[in-house]
């Protein structure tokens, strides 16, 4: 079963939670009109692959649209790479049915996820 992050709302300072990583998927629940940043971070010896679903995108013969997947390279030991979604950028990443924006990772060790709501 797919591991929920907990969006914390920015204000002048936070201190944003590192959250593990599921093998299972990941997923931020998120209201219309929200931005978030999402932090990726990577102790391990490899680069992982961090890919943001879709929900319109089952294939093109059959979508009645098509943006693919959206994938992001975290490099080894200490790579950090953040994904910002803005309005638009979550439009297009959240599941309308769910509210949930969704991700998978190639691996899991070593690698946390800081979520920030705006």
């Amino acid at each position: 079963m797919a591991t929920q992050l907990t969006v914390q709302k920015g204000t002048l300072f936070i201190t944003p939670t590192a959250n593990a990583q599921d093998a299972t998927g990941n997923y931020v629940t998120v209201a219309i009109g929200d931005e978030v940043l999402l932090r990726f971070a990577n102790t391990s010896g490899s680069a992982i692959t961090v890919t943001l679903d879709d929900p319109t995108s089952t294939s093109p013969e059959s979508a009645t649209q098509f943006n693919p997947d959206a994938t992001v390279s975290v490099p080894a030991t200490t790579g950090v790479r953040y994904v910002w979604l803005d309005a638009a950028r979550l439009a297009r990443f959240r599941d309308p049915a769910t509210g949930r924006i969704n991700y998978t990772t190639s691996a899991q060790t070593g690698l946390t996820c800081e979520v920030v709501g705006f």
